[in-house]
């Protein structure tokens, strides 16, 4: 087992480098232009406004990526791209809000409460390991440089839609506060408008179920259908937030933006299937890699678990007993080869007083009982094989999160060697989604995308871009193709993501922008030129 932390170090940050020659990678990495030389530099607009266009959204619209706000990033947003063709075709100039930062502030790493610290900058793909080390020393997050009533980019890390009309939300969100015209009283949505803006964008919703996801699904739920809302629910920043809320969030701020312009042109996107990006990806539910010794061993002291589970379907424990079917589930086992992570799940039963109740009973002793307490709720992941309820999202298995490599395989006892991670300790519930976190997170975001159907399906001047059917295509299609080159749905030198797993890199940007620019020239007969997404950057490898 000695060898194990190193062995999912490289699990963790598993990168597919799909087969490419090599010069075709080093294109990718050069640090080649915003826009290609070859670009054409005229356009016309059709039916559409782009006199005064404001972008609206969270990290996404921003150009958060690798986990951090840089100007790469920034100047590489599907935002910045799109201003700059709506500015070819009579678009006025549209204004970011440069963060003048090289590495960025690195929104995993620091602690937020404070940017004036910030040891972590953007991650970097180290093809040493494979896979994204952070660099030691990034930019603090500093108050704009220019007019904060210029900014026409109002896309904020870390905002979600409850959020976009929060009046003083400066105060929250140092990204929002560094350019807002007052942090103490302005809301995101009301600086927008006083740009009086006549076409938009309109991407929200996302982090409204994506922080709940990253975090494994351990915050609070709002409730819909069993209940009215928990409205303290819904303002927890890690919440699954509920579809009153977000239908009643999302109804009216479109209701303000088409206020102040019953003429608005604009795109609205959905959320995507968070599930199938890079950060649910790339660590595998079965990344326990055993020899056939280190198997037997981890069954022999598995044995008095299994043992006791099955002491617990006594009906002598009343309503503490647990069903056959739960006993089944929660059975662990190991053989040669790879094997199932062990993980606490939460949505199990707490089997702590079902236990002592057997202690009372003579069945069990208290030292026994001791020892199981870090399992009161441990199972292993499952395949869809083995867990048909996961065959209607089409996963192949229980999910595991890009931050999971950081503690698997490591011991939880320094003076343990047998108290490792994800085998003898179960890896804790803030890494994993299960089938029942998996079905309820994409019942809420098929909920979302409705209610965003609805609104652009009730508004003239408002086209849906199915961001979801786009992203969710890239991943079961294996990846992309564009500008003659195929891009793969990760964060390698040939994929369209970042190295944090969840947002797009400056070519998946241009991929994405071109999506949006087809889409604008069929609603409104424009005519704006495509970019060439070869002459972008995927990940950087320094």
């Amino acid at each position: 087992m000695k060898n194990i932390y190193l062995y999912l170090s490289v699990i963790a940050f598993l990168i597919t480098i799909a087969s490419c020659e090599d010069e075709l990678i080093q294109e990718r990495l050069d640090d080649n232009p915003l826009v290609g030389a070859d670009a054409p530099l005229e356009a016309t607009p059709g039916n559409a406004d782009f006199t005064s266009y404001v972008s609206f959204g969270n990290s996404l619209t921003a150009g958060l990526m690798d986990a951090a706000l840089y100007d790469r990033g920034q100047q590489s947003s599907f935002a910045n791209l799109l201003g700059a063709r709506f500015e070819l075709a009579g678009g006025g100039t549209f204004q970011l809000p440069d963060i003048n930062a090289a590495n960025g502030f690195n929104v995993t790493l620091n602690d937020f409460s404070d940017p004036t610290n910030a040891t972590f900058g953007r991650f970097f793909l180290d093809l040493s390991i494979p896979g994204p080390r952070p660099f030691i020393g990034g930019d603090p997050i500093t108050p704009f440089a220019g007019d904060n009533a210029s900014v026409s980019n109002m896309g904020v890390p870390g905002m979600r839609l409850i959020e976009l009309t929060a009046n003083g939300y400066g105060l929250l969100n140092g990204f929002y506060g560094r350019f807002a015209l007052d942090p103490s009283s302005t809301s995101v949505l009301e600086q927008g408008l006083a740009r009086n803006p006549t076409f938009m964008t309109f991407w929200l919703g996302n982090n409204d179920a994506l922080t709940w996801a990253t975090g494994g699904g351990v915050g609070p739920i709002g409730i819909d259908d069993q209940g009215a809302p928990d409205p303290s629910n819904d303002l927890q920043p890690n919440a699954l937030v509920s579809t009153t809320s977000f239908n009643a969030d999302l109804q009216g701020s479109l209701d303000a933006i088409f206020g102040s312009n019953p003429s608005m042109q604009g795109v609205i996107l959905n959320v995507p299937n968070v599930t199938l990006i890079p950060f649910f990806q790339a660590v595998q539910w079965n990344a326990i890699p055993l020899d056939a010794a280190t198997a037997t061993a981890a069954n022999a002291g598995y044995a008095g678990y299994n043992a006791i589970l099955q002491a617990l379907t006594n009906p002598a424990l009343g309503p503490l007993a647990l069903s056959a079917e739960e006993v089944a589930l929660r059975q662990i086992s190991f053989s040669a080869g790879n094997n199932a992570i062990v993980v606490s799940d939460n949505n199990l039963t707490d089997i702590t007083n079902a236990v002592n109740s057997l202690v009372s009973l003579g069945m069990v002793t208290s030292e026994q009982a001791t020892s199981l307490a870090p399992l009161a709720q441990a199972r292993q992941l499952k395949s869809a094989q083995d867990l048909p309820g996961l065959i209607p999202f089409g996963l192949p298995a229980e999910i595991v999160t890009l931050g999971a490599g950081a503690v698997l395989g490591t011991l939880a006892d320094p003076n343990n060697p047998a108290s490792i991670i994800g085998v003898g300790v179960p890896l804790g519930d803030q890494f994993t989604l299960t089938v029942d976190e998996i079905g309820l997170l994409l019942q809420r975001i098929g909920a979302f995308n409705a209610a965003i159907a609805a609104q652009a399906n009730s508004r003239e001047g408002l086209v849906l871009f199915d961001a979801n059917s786009f992203f969710t295509g890239i991943a079961i299609n294996g990846g992309i193709q564009s500008s003659g080159l195929n891009y793969t749905p990760d964060f390698s030198p040939n994929g369209v993501f970042s190295t944090d797993g969840i947002h797009p890199n400056p070519a998946g940007h241009a991929i994405l922008t071109n999506e949006l620019i087809q889409l604008i020239n069929t609603s409104f007969n424009s005519n704006l030129p495509l970019y060439d997404a070869s002459a972008f950057t995927t990940v950087l490898t320094e």
